[in-house]
């Protein structure tokens, strides 16, 4: 098993008023793989973002990955893990939950200035057969 790969992604300017998403495309383990955080603002969600890891290949290829989100403020400390799923799956994983889902205060509290800065690793997963690796 590969150890993992990590980047360093920043989500500038998080605190504007309109929904977006941040978007980076890294390359980990020679294989490409898209970085999102979408914020979302709406009653239902309330300043809402939602962060995942997607593999730019097929939902076989994308089991064989884990992801890891880190996020450090002055005081607090995040972190999350995965396995990824592919690109073409962004929304179903987006509808049914399937990531990191943030509130503005938590975001807040991990934010180094007016910026999101977010350690992304990704490793090989072991197999999927009887792991409980998450």
């Amino acid at each position: 098993m590969r150890t993992g790969e990590n980047a360093v992604v920043t989500a500038t300017n998080f605190r504007r008023v309109e929904a977006f998403c941040w978007v980076a495309l890294q390359t980990y383990l020679g294989r490409d793989f898209v970085v999102m955080l979408r914020k979302r603002n709406n009653r239902a969600s309330r300043n809402r973002f939602f962060g995942a890891v997607l593999l730019v290949g097929s939902s076989e290829e994308a089991r064989r990955f884990l992801y890891r989100f880190e996020l450090r403020g002055a005081e607090h400390r995040l972190s999350w893990s995965a396995r990824t799923r592919n690109l073409h799956s962004q929304a179903d994983t987006d509808r049914s939950g399937d990531g990191l889902v943030l509130d503005m205060s938590t975001v807040e509290r991990l934010c180094n200035g007016a910026d999101l800065v977010m350690d992304v690793t990704v490793s090989d997963a072991p197999s999927l057969s009887g792991d409980n690796v998450l």
